[in-house]
């Protein structure tokens, strides 16, 4: 009963790689998935994913080294068969953390984060006097590009595990471009830039994603 969808992937031909095509919910719901992210933009080190069976995932973790007991879990909610998990971002030094409802894309690797500018400025994430406003865009899997803007981020805590990176930002887009293009059903986008230099435990079929820093 798996979906299998067409669509043209321009944005992806200068990868370096050939790249047929994309993996989604009738895959993952099927498997668990252990990923070693390096996602430096001109990073030498391998990158690797690992796929189990989900009967016979915990002895094949336990069999590659994984330290289990230094894996932070965080509860995955599926809305429309898109995986999304409760993070807490802090912006701005004047504002206090918030929490949202974030949907996880794990093919941005040039973002942190995307939000909506009206939903960050209204949720306390960002301030006017800290948006950067240039010329730059943000390109979809689909090659839709939308003018976006950028604002500093201190931090991202996902059930109690604090990511951090001195040039950690927000891509913010107007409320036009991010209902044309990205889910209207949460408060941001969490993208697989977060996770680099992490290990990423993708785990459908226990509803949950597990989270280990490597360095």
């Amino acid at each position: 009963d798996s979906v299998f969808s067409c669509m043209q992937l321009p944005s992806l031909d200068g990868e370096g790689v050939r790249i047929a095509g994309i993996l989604g919910f009738d895959f993952f719901s099927r498997a668990k998935i252990d990923l070693e992210l390096d996602y430096s933009m001109f990073g030498l080190k391998p990158k690797k994913a690992y796929v189990y069976a989900p009967d016979t995932a915990v002895e094949e973790v336990r069999a590659s080294a994984l330290d289990l007991d230094n894996i932070t879990y965080v509860p995955l909610r599926l809305l429309s068969k898109v995986a999304h998990i409760e993070a807490t971002v802090k912006g701005d030094e004047e504002n206090e953390p918030v929490t949202n409802l974030m949907m996880l894309d794990m093919g941005a690797a040039g973002s942190h984060l995307v939000m909506s500018e009206k939903k960050a400025k209204s949720c306390g994430l960002v301030q006017e006097k800290n948006i950067k406003r240039d010329s730059s865009f943000l390109t979809g899997a689909g090659g839709i590009k939308m003018e976006a803007s950028q604002a500093p981020i201190d931090y991202i805590e996902l059930n109690g595990l604090r990511l951090e990176d001195k040039n950690m930002k927000a891509v913010l887009l107007s409320d036009s471009e991010w209902e044309s293009d990205l889910s209207p059903a949460c408060n941001g986008v969490l993208c697989c830039k977060v996770f680099d230099n992490c290990r990423l435990i993708l785990d459908y079929p226990s509803m949950r994603v597990g989270i280990q820093k490597l360095t």
